[in-house]
């Protein structure tokens, strides 16, 4: 039993070296991810992932276009000085929301 726990580490670890080096070389090649790695939070992988699933910024004339394609914006409602928020809904990209949640983790 302990063989093939070790086999499967072993494969585990290869898997996540060749992952590496593929998010590496990705990297390297979009300029979206370096830029999108300037946000607090975002490491290599989630930059590459926002990357991937958002693709070409330019696409989007408007921040609010963003914000509705990617459905990771709470909704804010205001009632005289009182201000509600709401959440993110489930409505949107998942792997954004994924993200957007992993971002902000940290600094709950």
């Amino acid at each position: 039993m302990v063989r093939a726990l070790l086999k499967t580490y072993r494969h585990l670890k290869d898997c996540i070296s060749e992952t590496n080096a593929l998010v590496d070389e990705l990297y390297g090649k979009m300029p979206y991810a370096r830029l999108n790695q300037t946000v607090p939070g975002f490491g290599k992988f989630l930059s590459m992932l926002v990357s991937v699933e958002i693709e070409d910024i330019k696409r989007f004339d408007y921040v609010r276009k963003l914000h509705a394609y990617t459905k990771v914006i709470p909704s804010t409602h205001s009632s005289g000085e009182r201000s509600y928020h709401g959440k993110i809904t489930k409505e949107g990209n998942r792997w954004l929301r994924c993200a957007a949640v992993q971002a902000v983790w940290p600094s709950l």
